[in-house]
């Protein structure tokens, strides 16, 4: 289980501790990181984003703009869109967990695939996505699917609340308590 990591700019080591690294625009699509002895480079690179969204149906306007930037748009991103509430998990309180989306109903989950020859044209249709998903739904993020760079949070701290919501002091608390030598690199931090 060796083998080095080399994945450009912020990280390079082995793929373990990659894994544990906060790069979160930055995946790479890998079969089995088990039976991997080097971390896979830029040909399988991937960039993802979520939006929560907070009822159980679809407005026009959120269907007009995955109908335009999924369908329409070239390239085209995977999208995902599944269910994440109803009445067993209604049933926690929002203080009960420190996830901060036990409201949303449901997310949007956009991902672009890429190769090192397509970065710049995926990217910047993720990013046109993004924006355009923050013009009809609220400025909250699914954590799983976390883009570092979630275009309606302009600072770290709206990074955070959209991510966390009204759960960001406690996710505090409990990165100060559980990790207080910073063994794990985080926005929290």
């Amino acid at each position: 289980m060796g083998g080095t990591a080399h994945c450009g700019k912020a990280y390079d080591g082995n793929w373990l501790g990659r894994t544990l690294y906060e790069g979160w625009d930055a995946y790479h699509t890998v079969l089995d990181l088990q039976e991997q002895d080097h971390w896979p480079g830029p040909e399988g690179a991937m960039i993802n984003g979520g939006h929560l969204v907070d009822r159980y149906y679809a407005e026009d306007r959120v269907l007009d703009v995955l109908t335009r930037h999924i369908f329409e748009d070239s390239p085209t991103p995977m999208l995902f869109l599944y269910a994440i509430g109803g009445p067993l998990v209604d049933r926690v309180g929002s203080g009960e967990t420190a996830y901060g989306g036990r409201d949303a109903k449901w997310v949007v989950h956009y991902k672009h695939v890429f190769n090192e020859n397509d970065h710049n044209r995926q990217v910047s249709h993720h990013r046109e996505l993004s924006r355009a998903l923050d013009r009809v739904l609220p400025c909250r993020g699914f954590y799983n699917y976390a883009d570092k760079d979630f275009t309606c949070a302009r600072s770290n701290e709206e990074w955070l609340q959209a991510h966390f919501l009204g759960n960001l002091p406690r996710m505090r608390y409990i990165k100060r308590r559980e990790d207080p030598n910073l063994i794990f690199r985080s926005r929290l931090s």
